[in-house]
């Protein structure tokens, strides 16, 4: 039997807010409820089968449903939460997916939500030889470091032998072509409208600003807090759907690898996705990679020279920030905003998880218009 096709119906996402700044108070069960809300008001008749919905450093227990709970949808709708790390929105989309191309859901809601503001402060048990406070969960057996993915970042620079000002430079033009595509309101379609609420993160810098930033870690001289991202709060989501819209789903992967080079796993995404779909990087029109450090930019030219104007071409998570759970959906709005403004119809986007792990998901815009 055929698996039915999947498309894309609606998408929304906030604002992005810096840890500690505008959404300081703001709960991520009450920012994605909010967020709900707006999708539910433009989509009043859609009929949700489920929502799936994720989330890495939140209270826990199911707080997707919590999020539902405190929305406008009806109690009677599934909701499962989902913790794959930096990939965790993407995982919600690949399994709604799979619900909708095996006929079990019609419509499903997918997405994620973060906030770095209120991130509880967890304490192991008193029989954990780990023993005391922490932030940052365990991703890797040999190392429980809370900078283990700095550290992960730092590898991958010495191993591919990218220097600082090889970072520097791809962090300002991250900058350069977020403000762009912010003054020219590219992106307005799918940032949710709150008052007084913006991407923080947006701004104009001078590329002068990068080069006299300080390391991040005595150990790091290439890792500075321009060339590496910042904590966020925010939510995001879309519907998947098997009734036919301008965005079709084309394939998804998911990878693994060493988590202590964990960065890499969103090349190893992207090369198993060309693989299974017999498709080459230059059959695609626009690629969004997320990029928490500048070392996946250099990833990005290191392995496709000839793409770099197809990459993040209205600028990546240097700039607008990485909510962890919500920066997959993101990536896929950025992409369908970045085929429409482009009018070409391949997009591929990929994402790299603490712990090593990393999907991959191209989509077709079928809304592309003859010249």
């Amino acid at each position: 039997m055929k698996n039915r096709d999947v498309y894309i119906g609606f998408g929304l996402r906030t604002p992005i807010g810096i840890k500690g700044k505008q959404f300081k108070h703001y709960r991520p069960e009450l920012l994605g409820a909010h967020l709900l809300n707006q999708i539910k008001k433009i989509e009043p008749e859609s009929n949700i089968d489920s929502i799936i919905c994720g989330n890495t450093v939140g209270t826990g227990g199911n707080i997707g449903r919590l999020m539902t709970l405190f929305s406008d949808y009806e109690s009677y709708i599934p909701v499962q939460t989902i913790d794959m790390q930096c990939a965790s929105s993407s995982s919600a989309l690949f399994f709604g997916y799979l619900k909708i191309s095996a006929d079990i859901n019609e419509k499903v809601l997918v997405g994620g939500i973060e906030s770095s503001s209120l991130q509880p402060m967890r304490r192991y048990a008193k029989e954990d030889n780990r023993n005391g406070e922490y932030t940052v969960a365990q991703f890797s057996p040999d190392s429980y470091a809370e900078t283990v993915m700095l550290e992960g970042a730092q590898r991958v620079c010495q191993k591919y032998g990218f220097r600082r000002e090889i970072l520097d430079k791809l962090a300002f033009l991250s900058h350069k072509r977020a403000l762009t595509a912010k003054q020219g309101g590219y992106l307005e379609e799918v940032i949710l409208p709150m008052e007084g609420m913006r991407d923080q993160g947006v701004r104009k810098l001078k590329e002068t600003f990068f080069q006299k930033l300080p390391r991040l870690m005595e150990n790091s001289p290439l890792l500075t807090i321009g060339n590496v991202c910042l904590m966020h709060d925010a939510a995001a989501f879309l519907t998947l759907q098997s009734q036919k819209t301008e965005f079709r789903i084309v394939h998804i992967v998911e990878v693994a690898g060493d988590p202590k080079l964990s960065p890499e796993l969103v090349h190893t995404a992207t090369e198993k996705l060309l693989t299974e779909t017999h498709t080459k990087i230059s059959d695609y029109d626009a690629i969004e990679w997320n990029e928490p450090f500048a070392a996946i930019d250099a990833l990005f030219n290191h392995y496709y020279p000839e793409e770099r104007e197809k990459f993040n071409i209205f600028g990546g998570a240097l700039a607008y920030g990485h909510p962890y759970a919500c920066s997959g959906i993101i990536n896929i709005l950025h992409l369908m905003q970045a085929l429409k403004y482009k009018n070409k119809p391949m997009g591929l986007t990929a994402i790299a998880g603490a712990g090593g792990v990393g999907m991959a998901i191209s989509i077709e815009y079928l809304g592309v218009k003859n010249a």
